[in-house]
């Protein structure tokens, strides 16, 4: 993951976190919006992190339709709210399924390359563990 956080003397880590947000829509005034639905701890000064497991429900998260757009954002804390965007992805709970890890955390050829709209570039790696759904 891109360190966006040099510090001091170039010394200081990034501070990690996601956030899952859905699309919605407000056609009449064509306005399009993420909300978000889930935002994962913080993990301090680390470029490699590994969050806890997270449960959300399919209505919460999109509304019951596996097909419906997602957009997962990692993120620099900042003590003063300004999170610094370090890689976002947007897709559906179909094809986060079919970007599970088989090899751990170091799945490389399975893991979601995290970039930026205005950048054709990779600011890191995203693996996904697990994505099970689960009968409500």
């Amino acid at each position: 993951m891109k360190n966006v956080e040099p510090g001091i003397f170039g010394l200081g880590r990034s501070d990690p976190f996601y956030e899952i947000s859905k699309k919605d829509s407000d056609y009449s005034v064509a306005h399009v919006k993420w909300n978000v639905v889930y935002r994962s701890e913080t993990v301090h000064n680390h470029l490699n992190p590994l969050w806890d497991a997270a449960s959300i429900g399919l209505e919460e998260l999109c509304y019951g339709k596996l097909d419906w757009p997602l957009r997962i954002q990692v993120l620099d804390y900042n003590n003063n709210g300004k999170h610094t965007v370090i890689g976002e992805y947007e897709t559906k709970v179909t094809e986060l399924q079919s970007h599970i890890s088989v090899k751990g955390n170091a799945d490389r050829d399975q893991a979601i390359q995290l970039g930026l709209e205005d950048k054709n570039k990779t600011y890191g790696l995203l693996c996904v563990l697990e994505a099970t759904l689960l009968l409500e």
